[in-house]
């Protein structure tokens, strides 16, 4: 019976991963600037470009997606964006920061907020990725917690709003595929070699 049940399993599976390599995955590609993050009313060119863009990543609401934050072409500043975002992570997380209970009754949504994990040794240094993830539904909640818009602060993100300067760094690119909803299983398997063959600035994988 055990055989059985785990040659049925594993066969379901195989035929799963086999329709999605018959199909053709292109990358989508979104540019994040100072435009994107802009609550302004949107008159301009670049300001309606973002809107059109935020749309599209509204749209997938049900489908597991992978996706990747990278560098613009020829990006060399890795060391010191990293050390940008420990410096904020070392600020929230200091005992004089958490004792200030005045401005978080003010604003906690602002005050406080999860951040993704960053590895203790800077490994590559010439990495071209800044982050890589994975979401089984829900795409545009997971991109405005790293965005630092979620409305619970609890949920960990790269929180860029509060310390990613887009005048001193140049736009990063959202990247990503989508996938059948059948492959919110396997999405989390090809986070991790995805990962690997990255090699991210932020992210403990």
């Amino acid at each position: 019976m055990n055989k059985e049940f785990i040659s049925k399993g594993l066969g379901k599976y195989n035929q799963l991963l086999n329709n999605q390599l018959s199909k053709e995955f292109e990358v989508e590609t979104i540019k994040i600037d100072k435009y994107f993050f802009s609550s302004i009313p949107k008159e301009g060119e670049l300001e309606k470009q973002s809107e059109i863009e935020k749309a599209k990543i509204k749209a997938i609401k049900s489908n597991p997606v992978l996706y990747w934050f990278s560098f613009e072409k020829n990006f060399n500043r890795q060391e010191e964006l990293r050390n940008d975002f420990i410096d904020y992570t070392n600020i929230i997380k200091s005992k004089e920061y958490n004792s200030d209970y005045d401005n978080y009754r003010k604003n906690p949504l602002e005050y406080k907020r999860a951040v993704s994990a960053i590895k203790n040794k800077f490994e590559n240094k010439s990495t071209e990725t800044l982050y890589v993830g994975k979401v089984k539904k829900d795409f545009w909640f997971r991109i405005i917690t790293h965005c630092g818009w979620a409305p619970s602060p609890k949920t960990a993100g790269l929180q860029l709003k509060f310390w990613y300067d887009f005048e001193k760094f140049p736009p990063l690119v959202l990247n990503y595929f989508v996938f059948d909803n059948d492959m919110d299983d396997f999405v989390s398997i090809l986070e991790i070699e995805l990962a690997k063959q990255l090699k991210p600035l932020i992210g403990k994988k």
